[in-house]
C-alpha cells in the first residue's frame, strides 16, 4: 500500500515498509509535512499497511476515521 509513494517519499517509505517486513516497528511515528493532505493520506496508508491485512471492514472504517483504536492529532488553529 505505501509503494505508490515510493516515487515522492523513497527514503521514509522504504524505511516504514523495511521497518514493518523485519518486525522492527516502533510504538509512536511522528511525520511532518507543510502539506497537510498529502500527511494524512500517507498516514492512513500507513496505519492501514500495518492493521487491515485485507480487512476491507477495517479499511473503511479507516478510511472514515472511525477505527477505534486509531487516533488523529491535529493542531486546534490549523
Amino acid at each position: 500500500m505505501l509503494e505508490k509513494y515510493l516515487d515522492e517519499q523513497p527514503i521514509v517509505t522504504k524505511l516504514l515498509i523495511n521497518s514493518k517486513n523485519n518486525n522492527k516497528l516502533v510504538q509512536a511515528y511522528l511525520l511532518v509535512s507543510n502539506d497537510k493532505s498529502f500527511l494524512m493520506d500517507f498516514s492512513l496508508d500507513f496505519v492501514k499497511e500495518l492493521v487491515c491485512d485485507n480487512d476491507n471492514k477495517i479499511h473503511k472504517m479507516i478510511d472514515n476515521k472511525a477505527y477505534p483504536e486509531l487516533k488523529i492529532i491535529e493542531p486546534i488553529n490549523s
